[in-house]
């Protein structure tokens, strides 16, 4: 049976994602002092693959991703597959924020504002107390400094990025 060359292409892309979601969150990451939160480039290969491959392609890379992530390097910490949900989560709203539009820094924002609101400080925050037996407003109010802080930066680091996929002729934007 033979593969059609789109399928091979996103098959290829998905792997080049996988790989780097891994390298940038487990290897070439910054745990916060508090151990609450981490500063990673994990965010690119996420946005990207939304961009590239829409959301349901995007959900599968960013929880294989995740998954995968902890067999390699765990940091110590224990798998919660509550985790794995935050990352397809994840995916799947940057595939509907970007996936067939044009770059811009206003959908960037939107979309990183969106990831960070409703993944990064809800529900990894939600997942994090329960973890570690807390209460989800303390959790939350220690990440959400940094977090307000990395979105506009996150914002034009993706939208940087994504602009050149697009110059690459890699996204289809509209």
């Amino acid at each position: 049976m033979l593969i059609n060359s789109d399928r091979l292409r996103k098959l290829i892309f998905s792997a080049v994602f996988v790989a780097v979601d891994i390298i940038c969150t487990r290897f070439f990451s910054w745990m916060l002092p508090s151990g609450m939160d981490r500063i990673s480039l994990q965010f690119v290969p996420n946005a990207i693959s939304g961009a590239m491959m829409g959301p349901v392609w995007s959900a599968a890379i960013c929880a294989v991703g995740d998954i995968l992530g902890m067999l390699i390097n765990s940091a110590g910490k224990p798998y919660l597959p509550l985790f794995t949900i935050s990352a397809a989560v994840r995916g799947i709203v940057y595939g509907l924020t970007l996936h067939g539009k044009k770059p811009s820094i206003v959908r960037s924002v939107i979309a990183v504002g969106i990831v960070t609101l409703i993944v990064d400080l809800g529900m990894n925050s939600l997942w994090l107390a329960q973890m570690i037996s807390s209460d989800w407003l303390a959790v939350f109010l220690i990440k959400l400094p940094t977090r307000l802080i990395t979105i506009p930066v996150y914002a034009l680091v993706l939208f940087a990025v994504w602009k050149g996929m697009e110059s690459a002729k890699l996204t289809e934007g509209k």
